[in-house]
């Protein structure tokens, strides 16, 4: 694999050699994985990228060299265009990332009207993912919507018993006391919604959501799912959802399945996101690198909103992101200590659970056991959603 993996890159850079001044170049081979490089206007990269084959990868990251001119045609800088963390689901359709406006902003200031030309010298590093030892019980399904397309990719979560808090101390008071919680097997989003499977159900119904109805997301009018103030992919979860759209979403999903999707309960989404651990992580007490998206560089990822799902490793259950990149809404009444409403769920509160942190808050938000509230109508840029299955 890595071979043919490296023949193709090494097609790409003669390729792009060959083509020093030109807004579009590329590669495209019949299987595995290609790599397609376009400069929209020579404001910045675009890497495309699809995986033919069956199994998921990961690439740590994939970079080209941009020669850039000013509008007199003077080479006035090259720079290195990296894109990093790039998940590829297994037979995935065409995924766009974008890379390199940075550097054109930062040229700006010094030079008249620079734009990239040209892009050389491709490096790589993409490895099939490493399959997570889980439960004997998990199933990963996907249940078919009524027109005969699929709905979102969901996990199995065995039954089972946990200490529900701040175990390791050191934590907030609403999180407490540490108690011990009882859960039957249900289903949870392997991923965190994505925009486009959110898309579906707007084109659908023509619901439209709280943010387009009051008109703002973020406290700043005009923005709302469709356009959160951030460059996002199809692939990246959707934002700017309150409760309510969340809600919404979730019963639509369960006229189209015939089964009952919901949002999580608290203690639903807490035992998921630990999947077994007692430690602030469900990887350790440490961040580490990488691990997550948050914001403040305390995770050490190199995303500045939020990440396509899927750009770190899934914790044992198999769940990705259940550590920041965006809050997730609940169907449990926040309450400031824990009174067993976390093991409820409600249709109407003054405040829902929110959990996970977000691509906004620091790396303390993205505990396993923080916890925080906001009231139904509540959208903002880092809010999103994962459903849930209990038939």
């Amino acid at each position: 694999m890595k071979t043919r993996y490296f023949n193709k890159m090494a097609k790409l850079l003669l390729l792009l050699l060959a083509m020093l001044i030109a807004p579009i170049t590329g590669i495209a081979e019949p299987d595995d994985i290609t790599v397609d490089v376009v400069i929209p206007e020579g404001r910045f990269v675009m890497f495309y990228l699809k995986n033919f084959e069956d199994r998921d990868f990961f690439c740590s990251y994939i970079r080209v060299q941009a020669t850039v001119k000013d509008r007199h045609g003077h080479v006035v800088a090259r720079r290195s265009i990296i894109a990093r963390n790039i998940a590829l689901p297994a037979s995935s359709l065409t995924k766009p990332v974008e890379a390199g406006k940075e550097s054109i902003k930062e040229l700006e200031n010094q030079f008249d009207e620079p734009r990239i030309v040209g892009v050389s010298d491709p490096k790589y590093r993409c490895e099939p993912k490493k399959v997570v030892d889980v439960t004997a019980d998990q199933k990963v399904f996907r249940n078919v919507l009524t027109d005969g397309s699929l709905g979102p990719e969901m996990v199995w979560i065995p039954a089972g018993r946990f200490r529900m808090g701040d175990i390791q101390r050191g934590g907030s008071s609403n999180e407490k006391p540490v108690h011990s919680v009882s859960v039957d097997r249900f289903a949870l989003g392997k991923y965190e919604l994505t925009k486009a499977e959110f898309r579906r159900f707007v084109n659908a119904t023509g619901y439209q959501t709280d943010a387009e109805k009051k008109g703002s997301c973020n406290w700043t009018k005009g923005q709302n799912w469709r356009n959160p103030g951030s460059s996002q992919t199809d692939n990246d979860p959707v934002v700017c959802v309150s409760w309510n759209d969340a809600t919404a979403y979730t019963k639509w999903l369960s006229e189209q399945t015939g089964h009952q999707y919901v949002l999580p309960t608290e203690a639903q989404w807490e035992y998921a996101a630990r999947a077994g651990t007692t430690t602030k992580y469900w990887w350790g007490n440490d961040i580490g690198t990488n691990r997550a998206n948050c914001g403040s560089s305390s995770c050490g990822d190199s995303f500045q909103y939020t990440a396509p799902v899927g750009s770190f490793a899934p914790n044992p259950f198999g769940l990705y992101d259940t550590a920041g990149n965006v809050w997730e809404w609940t169907c449990s009444e926040y309450t400031d200590k824990y009174t067993g409403k976390e093991q409820q769920c409600v249709e109407s509160a003054g405040r829902f659970v929110v959990r996970s942190g977000s691509w906004d808050n620091g790396a303390r938000w993205a505990r396993s056991a923080y916890r925080t509230g906001g009231e139904p109508t509540v959208r903002i840029g880092y809010f999103g959603v994962r459903p849930a299955r209990i038939r």
